[in-house]
């Protein structure tokens, strides 16, 4: 199961490791982007991960909400291409 099936709703989301890519792919610094992902969904504070990212805690939010945005489009197009497929079946 998908880590954000639960908040979404969806019953068969994309994969974890693809949504991540897929939401990250566009961003400019993608590697510093997924750090502060992977931190983030591991519970960590903004605060925390800034320091250790050499960042501002304003910024760490942007980015995971960024993604956070990014991932739900993703999650809401893949539903929608699902229920065209069976709605042409």
């Amino acid at each position: 199961k998908d880590i954000l099936a639960g908040e979404t709703g969806i019953e068969e989301p994309v994969g974890a490791a693809e949504l991540v890519r897929k939401a990250l792919s566009k961003n400019r610094n993608p590697a510093r982007d997924l750090q502060v992902v992977i931190f983030r969904l591991e519970g960590y504070k903004a605060k925390d991960i800034a320091e250790q990212l050499g960042l501002s805690s304003a910024s760490v939010d942007k980015i995971y909400n960024r993604f956070h945005e990014r991932a739900r489009e993703i999650l809401a197009e893949d539903q929608r291409r699902s229920e065209d497929g069976k709605a042409s079946e």
